[in-house]
C-alpha cells in the first residue's frame, strides 16, 4: 500500500501568517532548487523563484544545514536578516527573516533603556566617588599637618632636653 499525503501551499501561507507576528517579519518553504512552496509575505498566488544574485541561493544549492545571511528581498525590497535550516531527509529549507531596520531600532530602543537606567547611576557613584577621593585628600592632608606638628614638637622637646643640660652643665 501507498499513504500520500497533500497539504495546500495556501495553508502554510496562512499558518506563516499567522506565527509570523510573533516569531519573523517573513518565514518561507524553499525547495533546494530556489522554488519557494510558500512564503508570508507573499505576491499572490503565483509561484517564486529565488534569482541568481540571492545570496540565500548559493547556500541551499551548496546543501548547507543551516546558517544566516543578510539578504534584500526579491519581493518587496526589504533588507532582512535570514535565518535558514535544512528540513531533515528531505530538500527543502525552513527560513525566517527579521527587518535589519527593525533589529537596529531594537537596539537602539534596548541601548537607551539601559542608558536612561545607567547613565544616572554611573553619574551617582562617579559623584560618590569624586565626594570619597575629596575627602580621603582632606583626611592626608590632617594626618599630614598633624604628623608635621608632633615632629616640630618632638624637635622643640629635645632642644629643651639639650637647653636643661647645657644650664646644668654651666651651673
Amino acid at each position: 500500500g501507498i499513504i500520500a499525503v497533500s497539504v495546500r501551499p495556501e495553508h502554510f501561507r496562512d499558518y506563516y501568517e499567522r506565527i509570523s507576528r510573533a516569531l519573523a517579519d517573513s518565514i518561507s518553504l524553499i525547495r533546494s532548487d530556489g522554488e519557494f512552496l510558500a512564503r508570508y509575505p507573499s505576491r499572490g498566488n503565483e509561484p517564486l523563484q529565488l534569482t541568481p544574485g540571492n545570496n540565500l541561493l548559493p547556500a541551499i544549492q551548496s546543501s548547507a544545514q543551516s546558517g544566516f545571511i543578510t539578504a534584500v528581498s526579491q519581493i518587496d525590497g526589504i533588507e532582512r536578516r535570514i535565518g535558514y535550516r535544512r528540513v531533515p531527509g528531505y530538500p527543502v529549507y525552513v527560513t525566517t527573516g527579521i527587518e535589519t531596520a527593525t533589529m537596529w531600532r531594537d537596539l537602539w530602543l534596548r541601548m537607551g533603556q539601559l542608558l536612561a537606567f545607567g547613565l544616572p547611576a554611573t553619574l551617582g557613584l562617579f559623584a560618590i566617588s569624586l565626594l570619597a577621593l575629596r575627602r580621603t585628600r582632606s583626611f592626608h592632608a590632617e594626618v599630614e599637618r598633624r604628623e608635621m606638628a608632633e615632629a616640630a614638637l618632638k624637635q622643640a622637646q629635645r632642644l629643651e632636653a639639650v637647653g636643661h643640660l647645657t644650664g646644668g652643665v654651666a651651673h
